[in-house]
């Protein structure tokens, strides 16, 4: 990757950092974004209507298509169409109108309607968890004490039917190592109160 001078001047004298080390920072994350590959958006980021990948970043004034690529846009690479039909957000007029068109060639794309892989990943990734999240708390009864709903949800979804829980008991605690397995119905009855067996008492003692 190619690091601008001003880096490394940055990188060699803490001085030189006094005036202008924003700048720097900014135009490293610039050169790392080249050549990675993103997705293309149009409208709205949860619009994606091509593939494609990062050609140059930060130079308004280079020309393509014979039209400066301007401030705050991207050049970028068309690696294929996921809505071939969709407009382009800055369309060079008399050539290139859809995103069919652009398919193999390079185009100006603005920068707020690039996705990067990695950022897809994670949003997929919260959501995930925000979905399971929610779907532990939806049936739990509200005479559920609140310390103890995390596990109320965790024996209610994530417990298999016959499926234990194996605690380990030390000696000193009554004289004698065992382990002890707590069954799912044990937990629930336990935090809904109802009557216990032996297992959950002494995992209980524990």
């Amino acid at each position: 990757m190619y690091l601008p001078s001003k880096f490394v001047e940055v990188a060699a004298s803490k001085e030189v950092c006094e005036d202008g080390c924003d700048d720097v920072v900014e135009q490293t994350k610039v050169e790392a974004n080249k050549g990675k590959d993103c997705k293309l958006a149009f409208g709205s980021k949860d619009n994606i209507v091509a593939s494609g990948t990062i050609v140059d970043i930060n130079v308004p004034q280079q020309l393509i298509h014979n039209v400066p690529l301007g401030e705050g846009n991207i050049r970028v690479s068309i690696n294929y169409a996921l809505n071939g039909a969709s407009p382009l957000p800055i369309p060079v007029k008399g050539l290139l109108n859809t995103v069919e068109d652009t398919v193999g060639s390079q185009v100006t794309w603005p920068e707020d309607l690039i996705v990067f892989i990695d950022d897809i990943v994670e949003k997929k990734k919260k959501t995930t968890e925000e979905k399971l999240a929610k779907s532990l708390f939806q049936a739990i009864p509200e005479t559920v004490p609140k310390s103890c709903k995390i596990l109320y949800g965790f024996a209610q979804k994530l417990i298999s039917q016959g499926q234990t829980l194996a605690s380990y008991i030390d000696e000193d605690i009554f004289g004698v190592e065992k382990m002890i397995y707590v069954l799912k119905e044990d937990i629930i009855s336990f935090i809904e109160m109802n009557e216990i067996g032996q297992a959950i008492i002494t995992a209980y003692i524990r």
